[in-house]
């Protein structure tokens, strides 16, 4: 149908012009960007699965950093622990030499001479070895929380004691509050058992009170134990002291003695040599009359741990009060230095059947003991047997060093696999995201070729449908030249 008001053809060829407009916009961006995704609208899903498989692939990417890390660590260390092995060679070999019966005095000196210096070199090394300011060879290493492979096991104190050993010195503490007393049989500290408590002989000094449980710890002889009876206390509520705080003898009783007449604190302080309790007053805010009155807070302490039992300070906000005091126990200051409670009844004196673990004090030490202990054995050239006990010793010292090194080696073959596998994974993982994410080259220039030559069709297209309303012109016009005839 021809119509002037309406061009079919020429709507039709303008709707296929604009979405050839967005297809060369879209291939356009494609080529110029690489991407072939370039907005969530291009491919949603694909966008979701490319960024989850790129957070995984940039993970991969610090893993293996965090890897590279750990072999160098590892390199560190095993490179001391190489120039140690040439040490203990070296000091073997001057023990050979000294197990010749025709050494002087002075070449036996001489010998000793260098092998002490190689001892004190190898402590050096032990001691100094370090890796981003962490010490790797005496004992004092800690790594959490890298990757599931028992790193920090390889430099642990008791596997560097086949070296040169430092020590590092832990103890442990702990506090407990009495609730009974302790009988024979209910506590047992690192594994010796503690005597029942028994009372005193002075008032307060009850087989329940903290001075009694510090006692009969005390008398377990746990080595390096320290027990202390700490003070018990008994403070009251803040009141305006009755008659300006004089007493009359005999008001007030404190663990079995009756107080004498006074002011209250002095009173309480002259039977303390009786009591083994001294008072004290906080002064409180004043109140404003009138009168003009102030408040005190009376408190009464036991300072070597005994009971507290008052009566007849009601009137001074103590009212009939009992109080006990606590125990700290501290455990031996050595290399494990842990607290091990147990028993039938631990619990008499508010302490669990559990270990409290020790926490480091001060920097590595080093000590020097005998090689039973587990602990060095200083080299020997003063005499023949000393030599060849000497030789014996390093032989040791090398069988376990080697072993050392060898589980080294094993774990960086360890961490060498799995980096190798993290690269191959972060490798698959970027090419998967390059297929879901980038754009094909020759697709694209393809598409876009396709789309210039349908945009110039759809153009030419355009033209014709506007030559349509220029012929239907021609025939209005031709019509009106007949009829003019």
């Amino acid at each position: 149908m021809l119509s002037i008001l309406t061009n079919g053809l020429s709507l039709g060829v303008a709707r296929m012009l604009d979405r050839s407009q967005l297809r060369l916009e879209r291939h356009g961006a494609r080529l110029a960007s690489g991407w072939r995704i370039n907005s969530a609208k291009d491919d949603a899903a694909g966008l979701a699965i490319a960024s989850r498989l790129q957070a995984q692939r940039r993970g991969m990417d610090v893993d293996l950093r965090s890897l590279s890390d750990m072999v160098s660590l590892i390199q560190v260390a095993e490179g001391a622990l190489s120039s140690i092995g040439e040490n203990l060679q070296r000091i073997r070999e001057l023990a050979l030499q000294a197990a010749n019966g025709t050494n002087q005095m002075a070449d036996r000196q001489a010998l000793q001479l260098e092998a002490d210096q190689l001892i004190v070199a190898s402590r050096h090394i032990q001691s100094l070895t370090e890796f981003n300011g962490l010490h790797l060879l005496d004992g004092s290493l800690q790594l959490q929380g890298l990757m599931p492979l028992s790193i920090s096991e390889l430099f642990l104190s008791r596997t560097t004691n086949v070296l040169f050993r430092y020590a590092q010195l832990k103890q442990a503490t702990t506090t407990a509050t009495p609730v009974g007393s302790l009988q024979a049989g209910d506590l047992t500290i690192n594994g010796k058992a503690v005597p029942a408590s028994t009372a005193g002989a002075l008032p307060g000094q009850s087989t329940t009170s903290a001075w009694a449980i510090a006692s009969a710890i005390n008398q377990a002889g746990v080595d390096g134990l320290t027990t202390k009876a700490n003070a018990a206390q008994l403070t009251g509520s803040s009141v305006v002291q009755p008659n300006n705080g004089i007493i009359a003898a005999g008001d007030i009783v404190i663990n079995g003695v009756a107080i004498g007449a006074g002011n209250i604190v002095g009173a309480i302080n002259t039977k303390s040599g009786q009591t083994g309790v001294t008072a004290s007053l906080i002064t409180g805010t004043p109140i404003l009359g009138p009168p003009l009155q102030t408040t005190y807070t009376l408190v009464l302490t036991a300072d070597d741990g005994r009971d507290i039992d008052v009566s007849g300070a009601g009137s001074f906000g103590l009212g009939d009060s009992y109080a006990t005091g606590s125990v700290t126990i501290t455990g031996p200051l050595t290399e494990g230095g842990n607290l091990t409670f147990g028993g039938s009844n631990p619990g008499s004196i508010g302490l669990a059947t559990s270990m409290i673990v020790g926490t480091a004090v001060g920097d590595p030490v080093p000590v020097s003991l005998t090689e039973a202990d587990g602990y060095d054995f200083n080299p020997d050239m003063s005499s023949v047997d000393g030599a060849q006990a000497t030789i014996g010793v390093m032989d040791r010292k090398l069988d376990k060093l080697l072993a050392i090194r060898v589980r080294l080696g094993a774990t960086l073959a360890a961490l060498d696999a799995r980096r190798n596998h993290l690269a191959t994974s972060r490798d698959t993982a970027a090419a998967t995201i390059s297929r879901i994410e980038d754009a094909d080259y020759a697709e694209e220039m393809a598409a876009l070729t396709k789309e210039n030559i349908l945009r110039q069709t759809a153009l030419a297209m355009a033209a014709q449908a506007n030559a349509e309303s220029r012929r239907l012109l021609v025939l209005l016009l031709d019509s009106t030249n007949l009829k003019s005839r």
